[in-house]
């Protein structure tokens, strides 16, 4: 996948996936946030939904069932409290296990 298209509420955006950095559920929404821009697209599509759409995309892992993280960008794993830090040093929590989340960096 070369392009991501996302459509909000007055436009839609091509977005190259490597710039996503993660993806956040908003009830029947998504909101991406992207590695170079301060501003949030916010889409009617859900994050199952938004997951499938980059299934083929290796690097995009969900972490938790509102949270879809873009591997790339993280710094760290804080294992006590259970929390991923990105580059940009944004913190966010995660669900699934330590061992299978540094499984994840391995491959």
């Amino acid at each position: 996948m070369s392009r991501l298209i996302i459509r909000t509420k007055g436009k839609t955006i091509v977005v190259n996936p490597l710039d996503v950095l993660y993806c956040k559920a908003s009830g029947s929404y998504s909101v991406l946030f992207l590695n170079n821009s301060v501003d949030e697209l916010c889409t009617s599509v859900n994050l199952s939904c938004l997951q499938r759409r980059m299934e083929s995309l290796s690097y995009m892992v969900r972490v938790s069932k509102s949270l879809l993280v873009n591997i790339g960008f993280v710094e760290c794993i804080h294992h006590s409290p259970k929390e991923i830090e990105l580059k940009n040093g944004e913190r966010m929590p995660f669900t699934m296990s330590i061992s299978a989340l540094e499984e994840v960096f391995n491959t």
